[in-house]
């Protein structure tokens, strides 16, 4: 495992701050919220390669300070561990019931599919795949570049993916699509060439068309706007965007001085060139991590640096302020999609969008379905608003 985002700092996105639109006149329609799931927290698979990261969030997240960002599910067994399994029907059955009642159109999976026995990250994946109620919502792949070593093997089963009904589309039914330079080294099973990796987009998108579906929407993401728009440009892809958006550089940072360098880098990837799909962000806390460096480092490295987690109010102006910029720039932001950094990145960035133990579903009505969070109760007028 390695870290999945390089993020640009916010006091460099600051400079760009003053190219925010303000609110739109009119109604604004048609917007696609999706939002990433990187899912460590419904147990493990005996072989995978990952079976070994539910165990590490179980400690990261275990200390009675981070607790309440588990997801609801967890069972703190001590002051200084959680049981965090979720794997079953019912709760995938419910996390889908509760994103699509807060407006949710999509979830992006973080992909380890490819892995042979199929990796305790796509537990969740394919509880998805057999719910009754998987038509509420979508999905899509999100590819990390250094595991698309297996890329023509793979080009039948993604085709197979798109196919589904509730596989996300964009501008008319183009599968949407991405794919995450998380690290250099992807390109060497490219043979180091991003001539090759075109070559591979463009079987993928024959082998998309040939049974009469629309040519996947390409989006790249990577860390600096200029040079995401070369990889996209080098290799055919449609649009850049990032898996989450800003970094503090402060201690302690509050949400209403980090945000501004959040929304200012939408601005920063529209000069580089490129179409964007438009990411937010939910909180930037990774201090879990620091105090337990399970992907390698030294413990409490960097702890001090963060952004104070931001209010459900907060979060969703911030979200409004994503659909505004959309609506304001259709160029630039053709397919209407956004990709909210995060569904459950619990120990990583924090505040995620799953109810946690610390703003869990509530049940007014024994017997009753689950409702709603605190945080998805605020974000669901905006996001619904702009369906």
């Amino acid at each position: 495992m390695i870290s999945r985002r390089k993020l640009i700092s916010g006091a460099a996105a600051l400079a760009t701050a003053a190219m925010l639109p303000s609110n739109p006149a009119g109604a604004i329609s048609g917007i696609i919220p999706g939002a990433i799931r990187w899912d460590a927290w419904y147990g493990s698979t005996p072989g995978s390669s990952e079976s070994g990261v539910n165990g590490a969030v179980d400690i990261s997240l275990g200390p009675a300070q981070w607790q309440p960002r588990a997801p609801w599910f967890a069972s703190p067994v001590s002051a200084y561990l959680n049981s965090i399994n979720g794997g079953t029907q019912a709760t995938i059955d419910e996390e889908i019931n509760l994103a699509a009642q807060a407006g949710l159109k999509y979830w992006a999976y973080c992909w380890y599919g490819q892995q042979t026995p199929d990796s305790s990250m796509q537990i969740a994946w394919h509880l998805h795949q057999s719910s009754s109620v998987a038509s509420r919502m979508n999905w899509c792949l999100l590819l990390q570049f250094t595991r698309t070593g297996t890329w023509a093997a793979s080009i039948p089963t993604y085709v197979g993916y798109f196919q589904q009904a509730n596989y996300q589309k964009v501008l008319g039914g183009r599968p949407l699509l991405y794919v995450f330079i998380d690290n250099l080294t992807g390109l060497n099973a490219w043979g180091g060439s991003w001539a090759n990796v075109q070559a591979g987009f463009k079987a993928l998108r024959s082998a998309t068309t040939a049974p009469g579906l629309a040519t996947p929407y390409i989006v790249i993401l990577y860390g600096w706007p200029p040079t995401a728009a070369s990889y996209a440009t080098q290799t055919g892809a449609d649009a850049i965007s990032e898996y989450g958006a800003g970094l503090t550089s402060g201690i302690a940072e509050p949400w209403a001085s980090a945000e501004p360098g959040m929304e200012a880098y939408w601005a920063s990837e529209a000069a580089a060139g490129m179409p964007i799909v438009v990411p937010c962000q939910t909180g930037a806390d990774t201090r879990p991590r620091s105090d337990h460096p399970w992907l390698g480092g030294k413990p409490h490295f960097g702890e001090s640096v963060y952004v104070v987690p931001p209010t459900p109010a907060q979060v969703a102006a911030h979200l409004q302020n994503a659909i505004n910029y959309i609506a304001a720039n259709p160029t630039v932001c053709p397919s209407k999609a956004m990709l909210i950094y995060s569904w459950d990145e619990c120990d990583e960035g924090g505040n995620a969008l799953i109810p946690t133990l610390g703003d869990p579903p509530v049940n007014t009505d024994a017997g009753q379905p689950l409702l709603t969070s605190n945080l998805l109760a605020a974000i669901g007028p905006v996001l619904r608003a702009a369906a």
